[in-house]
């Protein structure tokens, strides 16, 4: 156990940080954007529709420890939505993290002209392009709703949309929320690093999600907001390395004192 979490402490002083460049989030058309709303709570008991035409309640993906990710899309959009759920199709495949286990992914459709036969059409063709088709079908949730439940939803996070003529504008993000329905994290973009996401599920899971190394790299990483991503804590680097040091003191003094003890034993025989 001991050279487990020697072994953890190496991957939170050693683990790279790719550069990348720092979203412009300022929307292109007016009242079009994120207002974030971080540390507010969703409304669980708001009714939406899943992809089988069963209306259910938002508490149902919440409340068992799990933390979730929440996708605002609309399944008839032509082009942003295909390339959001692109990214969260690559992100189920390529987090450390089971999908089901620890966490789960919802997908909420802010058009309430949008069928659950449509977004049942979108769900198959998507489950089927994961590594894990039964599982992604088990937790990665299509839904639909009427509009004043999906208004409400979308107020609470803080997502601006406005339609222009038959379609929508509206910003490409991910929502990370608490198994208690508590708004965490938001990630920019069509393209979610799993790295940031990992980190943000563990953290929104109070660290109940995950391996040790995850629990590790959380106290050694924090989210800079401005980065939009998570980069090394100077401090708790410095706290763990110093641990990783005397653990290294130890183990090197135990076996120290074993070898002279071995002499001592051998020259008195």
């Amino acid at each position: 156990m001991r050279l487990f979490f020697v072994f953890a402490l190496l991957a939170c002083l050693v683990w790279s940080e790719p550069a990348t460049a720092q979203l412009d989030t300022k929307p292109l058309i007016e009242d079009v954007g994120v207002d974030e709303q971080l540390g507010e709570h969703v409304n669980l008991s708001l009714t939406l529709t899943d992809q089988h035409g069963k209306q259910v309640r938002l508490s149902e993906y919440f409340g068992d420890g799990k933390p979730v990710v929440l996708a605002p899309v609309y399944y008839s959009c032509p082009q942003l939505c295909t390339l959001v759920l692109n990214g969260v199709r690559d992100l189920i495949d390529d987090l450390p993290l089971e999908l089901g286990e620890d966490y789960r992914v919802i997908n909420v459709s802010f058009d309430p002209e949008n069928t659950p036969e449509l977004a049942a059409s979108k769900a198959a063709n998507y489950y089927q392009s994961t590594k894990n088709p039964t599982t992604s079908a088990e937790n990665w949730h299509f839904l639909t709703g009427e509009a004043p439940a999906v208004e409400n939803l979308m107020n609470q996070i803080g997502f601006r949309y406005k339609k222009v003529d038959d379609q929508y504008s509206h910003t490409s993000v991910i929502v990370l929320l608490s198994p208690k329905g508590v708004i965490t994290r938001y990630v920019y973009g069509v393209t979610y690093p799993a790295k940031d996401v990992r980190l943000g599920l563990v953290e929104a899971a109070e660290g109940k999600v995950g391996s040790t190394i995850d629990k590790v790299l959380i106290y050694c990483f924090k989210y800079d907001p401005k980065a939009g991503k998570y980069v090394k804590d100077a401090m708790n680097m410095l706290r763990a390395g110093g641990v990783l040091t005397l653990l290294v003191m130890l183990v090197a003094g135990f076996f120290l004192w074993r070898s002279e003890l071995f002499n001592r034993t051998e020259a008195g025989t």
